[in-house]
């Protein structure tokens, strides 16, 4: 799994059956740009300003996003602002405290 996110421009996580998704935070570990669907509160939280939304049920537009919506300068600008791998623990640790409460 390390090798694959070593080697990808962005991870695409789109469900809408799972909040956390962990690979959220793998790929941030990573340095890589995230695109998640809109609502995914747990992911917003967890990859912070490097995240970028899109409507679930409009894939296309989630592979514009990826495959030349974003120009080489923002793609450097995202990947700069990923947060650090404690980071997204701690936020995830915060949401799963927050749903306990």
């Amino acid at each position: 799994m390390a090798q694959w996110y070593r080697e990808a421009t962005a991870v695409v996580f789109l469900s809408d059956r799972e909040g956390f998704g962990l690979p959220i935070a793998e790929a941030a570990s990573f340095g890589r740009f995230v695109v998640v669907s809109q609502g995914n509160q747990a992911g917003l939280e967890a990859g912070g300003s490097a995240i970028i939304t899109v409507d679930p049920d409009q894939p296309r537009e989630a592979a514009e996003k990826v495959m030349g919506g974003l120009k080489e300068k923002q793609l450097a600008e995202i990947s700069s602002n990923l947060p650090k791998w404690e980071t997204a623990a701690m936020a995830y640790a915060d949401a799963i405290n927050e749903l306990k409460s």
